[in-house]
């Protein structure tokens, strides 16, 4: 949901029989039965806050993990989940709030809700963590879940002896649209939060997990995603080629994953098919390195329907620094039309010669594709992206 969390908001918007089924499943007793949600809400809420802090800080996680499902986004995650396992739809189609839906797939589907909460995650990472490698081969007789335990043990190996972290990692293993997801969660420096404990304000010492996923593309690339710097990055790679691909190490790279020069051509074209959502795609902004030089030179036209870049660019930077300089990085925007009695959107989205900040879902999969039809992305074709079948489900 796009409004912020509050358990009266949640009160409110859910299914009373629903509120009930999760407090008997929690062993919550507030002393009375959830009564009709909005006119009473305050009473439910009021019980609540009289319960025990550790009753309420669970409640509280719970209840956020289901509201941050609760979107178009969140069920369609939620629903591509279930159809892998051939359950939950037939439940949640007589419903009609996405918050319901939500609760609903918590409460009877546990497993299907936190694999669609893992995927869904993968939305709120930063676009600027992404690094792309190619070419990566698999093999396909490769049995890739098995995978995760010895991936856990190479990072905690790696974290622990180098950087003094990541003792504990774990993995796990996921498969959407042709792709091969690694969520790694090794174990982070201690931390000593402010938080309340039985009414008493204390630091409260904790060891929380960092994020790395490796996102592996049947069709030759790998990304990982990881806030760490270059060097990490590349140890990163090297260590999923042993663990996961049974490799002493990729291959070396022999072109960039993203070529960018051709998109400022004046005759250049997207390459959409006829009757694409993408309506209109404009470079918003492009960054040139010049030769020999690590100054960027970057040029921002602000809103590209209004300003072509192309004449800004004319105008502004003389001939020599384009002719002797490389694009490095550009950032498009795309206007999309479902054509479903919904507002056309507009993405906008940053490429790098390594990385993309485009996810993997929804709308961006179309977006993805064009870049390949388009000879951006030189990785290949994503399996079945773009042709709407996901959407669809």
């Amino acid at each position: 949901m796009t409004v912020h969390y509050t358990p009266k908001g949640f009160v409110r918007l859910a299914a009373p029989e629903l509120l009930t089924e999760y407090l008997n499943a929690a062993k919550i007793d507030l002393g009375r039965d959830p009564p009709e949600k909005v006119v009473n809400a305050a009473v439910v809420c009021d019980a609540i806050d009289a319960l025990p802090d550790d009753t309420r800080a669970m409640l509280d996680r719970d209840w956020q993990l289901v509201w941050s499902l609760a979107s178009e986004s969140g069920l369609k995650h939620i629903i591509d989940e279930a159809n892998e396992r051939d359950a939950l739809t037939g439940e949640l189609a007589p419903l009609k709030s996405f918050l319901d839906k939500a609760l609903t797939a918590f409460l009877r589907h546990r497993d299907i809700f936190e694999r669609a909460h893992e995927l869904a995650a993968l939305d709120c990472l930063s676009g600027r963590y992404w690094k792309r490698r190619l070419p990566v081969s698999v093999n396909p007789q490769m049995v890739l879940p098995e995978r995760s335990a010895p991936l856990a043990l190479a990072l905690r190996t790696y974290f622990s002896r180098f950087e003094g972290r990541g003792r504990n990692c774990e993995v796990t293993y996921q498969r959407r649209n042709g792709l091969h997801y690694f969520f790694a969660y090794p174990e982070d420096y201690a931390v000593a939060p402010l938080a309340y404990r039985g009414g008493e304000l204390a630091r409260q010492p904790l060891r929380p997990a960092f994020e790395i996923v490796f996102v592996l593309h049947e069709q030759g690339s790998l990304d990982v995603y990881a806030e760490e710097g270059t060097e990490t990055v590349q140890r990163l790679w090297h260590l999923f080629a042993q663990a996961v691909l049974d490799m002493e190490d990729l291959p070396a790279k022999d072109r960039p994953c993203y070529v960018l020069d051709h998109v400022l051509a004046p005759e250049f074209q997207f390459a959409r098919p006829v009757g694409s959502p993408i309506e209109d795609v404009r470079v918003k902004r492009v960054i040139y390195l010049p030769h020999g030089s690590t100054t960027k030179v970057t040029v921002d036209v602000g809103d590209p329907m209004k300003k072509p870049l192309q004449g800004e660019l004319d105008r502004h930077l003389k001939p020599w620094v384009k002719e002797h300089s490389f694009v490095i990085g550009v950032q498009l925007r795309a206007r999309i039309d479902r054509r479903d009695g919904k507002k056309p959107r507009t993405r906008s989205f940053d490429i790098s010669t390594k990385s993309c900040a485009l996810r993997y879902e929804g709308d961006d999969l179309l977006l993805r594709q064009m870049l390949i039809d388009s000879g951006i992305d030189r990785t290949g074709k994503l399996g079945d992206a773009g042709t709407g079948a996901r959407e669809a489900a």
